[in-house]
């Protein structure tokens, strides 16, 4: 029996290894989503359901065997370990493949993550010199504003003032 989720899984078989699965905290598995993360999770869910199988069907037979004979018969033991164990082992390696993929892809995303890192670094110290740059360029900017603000403020009173001698000097023609 396939399970789409590891929380079903560890619900419907309490057993040891569904006790190590839930200690890792693995998320619901969409059985429609193929990234790698699902995937892996899907088919160590497979493994668990399939090593639980086993473990049912040979308690079964050892029971069954027990029930009618009072011994073991070895050989139905053995052919059914034996296929289970093959079985095993190709999904055992499927998962180590799965896995090696995973860990590839991690790799990759390490690398393209401090790829991104050092282009942000530099980003991030180009706008800082930026920043700067433009607070220089505002103050000189503030400065000659108010050298120019100054200057206009002196045109203004030497206008007043030459306005002034300039009336006071009328007055004086019209006087004379």
């Amino acid at each position: 029996m396939m399970v789409g989720c590891l929380n079903t899984f560890c619900r419907d078989k309490p057993d040891v290894w569904v006790e190590i699965a839930i200690q890792s905290k693995w998320h619901q598995h969409d059985p429609q989503c193929q990234c790698s993360y699902c995937e892996v999770g899907r088919s160590t869910l497979y493994t668990l359901d399939f090593i639980f199988s086993l473990r049912v069907e040979t308690s079964s037979i050892t029971t069954e065997t027990n029930i009618f004979t009072k011994v073991p018969d070895n050989s139905q033991l053995e052919n059914v370990a034996s296929t289970s164990f093959e079985e095993t082992a190709d999904r055992l390696e499927q998962l180590m493949k799965s896995m090696e993929g995973l860990l590839s892809d991690v790799e990759t995303l390490r690398s393209q993550c401090s790829h991104q890192a050092n282009e942000l670094m530099t980003a991030a110290t180009d706008l800082r010199k930026q920043q700067e740059e433009l607070r220089e360029s505002y103050t000189e900017f503030s400065k000659e504003m108010q050298e120019i603000m100054d200057t206009v403020d002196e045109l203004f009173d030497t206008k007043s003032a030459f306005d002034a001698k300039e009336m006071e000097t009328q007055k004086l023609t019209r006087q004379l």
